[in-house]
């Protein structure tokens, strides 16, 4: 058994349902468990109340996250020394700074996928920054299609352009068929945060 990846492939959970964040993090656990470097880069996210972050603090130096959002204004009460998620839905509206964190981020992947520092790189809702034009969905492609060898990647996001499922290895789409958002339930400390 090798201990480096011969060939990276591209994971990509997309859809309306719950769970893409939550299936790249175990994906990056899982590899950051055998001592491989993992850098995630999350996309219109900028929250220091996300349990994930206090854990990948302590995971360090094999997991890195960097965000490249706003945040949220609307964070809710501290909550055992975390700020509480209120569920407002506004980290995903469209903001004039948006672009120009996005295309930070990018710089940052893009050094990522071809360092050959990262076994895997994590690129978290980076459907919002290609369907909003942010990152340019060509000149994305080949960046990917030239990364170093054995760096596996995974994109999370709802809606991707047809030509970037396409060149994926592997495409798992999350449908909701009941949540208790539906219903009025806030995220949850813990749980979706």
């Amino acid at each position: 058994m090798t201990k480096n990846l011969e060939r990276g492939l591209v994971q990509i959970y997309c859809g309306h349902g719950k769970g893409k964040t939550t299936a790249a993090f175990g994906q990056a656990l899982r590899l950051v468990g055998h001592r491989r470097k993992c850098l995630i880069v999350q996309f219109l996210k900028g929250s220091t109340y996300s349990g994930e972050l206090w854990a990948a603090e302590r995971l360090a130096p094999f997991l890195e996250v960097i965000q490249v959002g706003r945040g949220c204004p609307y964070a809710g009460p501290i909550k055992a020394g975390l700020r509480e998620c209120t569920g407002c839905g506004t980290c995903f509206e469209e903001r004039e700074e948006d672009r120009d964190l996005a295309l930070l981020g990018w710089e940052e992947a893009k050094a990522a996928l071809g360092s050959g520092e990262y076994q895997l790189v994590v690129l978290d809702e980076l459907s919002y920054a290609l369907s909003r034009g942010y990152i340019e969905e060509r000149g994305f492609l080949a960046v990917l299609a030239q990364r170093k060898a054995g760096v596996e990647v995974v994109l999370t996001g709802r809606d991707f352009p047809q030509e970037v499922l396409a060149a994926a290895d592997l495409v798992t789409k999350m449908e909701p068929l009941k949540h208790p958002y539906d219903r009025g339930q806030k995220a949850r400390w813990g749980i979706e945060y």
